[in-house]
């Protein structure tokens, strides 16, 4: 049986970001405990405020953390890394911002949880707990493609990147004006 460091080093010998360890597998399990232990903090949050809008928040940030996250510590191309972990980032930032400024930090609750809390009545707080855990579920499952993708070997190509980079502008373009057309 491996034996697995948690000793963790940038090598500073190459150019390369990559955190050596033996048996990196374990991350994307690591990556599941964490998002599901913050949405268990999330939930107590809103039981507190009795409004389920920080789930958004939540799901975005920890999206964009895991990707950042599986993109410092792969072991793939160093280029391709930085392009994945800095595409995912700026997208969440974007995000995270609109939703904390439109949604937690304004006042009432989103209509979609206000209406979940009314139906659900007494087992609102156990269901909404439920909620939130698959929610760090699926932000996990969504995040997990960026770790094959930064664990690739394969350097970026070019042509794909710069094909990335337009449909990436023009995606947070979209999103932007989607944003602002809902807040009229």
């Amino acid at each position: 049986m491996p034996q697995y460091s948690h000793n963790w080093c940038i090598s500073t010998t190459t150019t390369k970001l990559t955190a050596y360890t033996m048996g990196y597998e374990f991350l994307p399990m690591v990556a599941l405990l964490v998002s599901l232990l913050t949405m268990a903090v999330l939930w107590g949050f809103q039981e507190r405020r009795k409004e389920a809008d920080i789930v958004d928040l939540g799901w975005t940030v920890l999206i964009g953390a895991m990707a950042v996250w599986f993109a410092v510590t792969a072991s793939g191309d160093p280029l391709r890394r930085i392009w994945i972990g800095a595409i995912a980032f700026i997208w969440s930032v974007r995000l995270a911002t609109h939703l904390y400024q439109t949604r937690v930090r304004a006042p009432g609750e989103d209509g979609r949880y206000a209406d979940l809390r009314e139906s659900w009545k007494e087992n609102s707080s156990r269901r909404f707990f439920i909620f939130f855990q698959i929610q760090a579920v699926l932000a996990f499952l969504f995040a997990l493609p960026f770790y094959f993708v930064t664990n690739s070997a394969a350097p970026l190509n070019p042509s794909f990147a710069l094909l990335a980079l337009a449909i990436f502008i023009c995606s947070i373009i979209g999103e932007s004006v989607a944003d602002s057309q809902l807040e009229k």
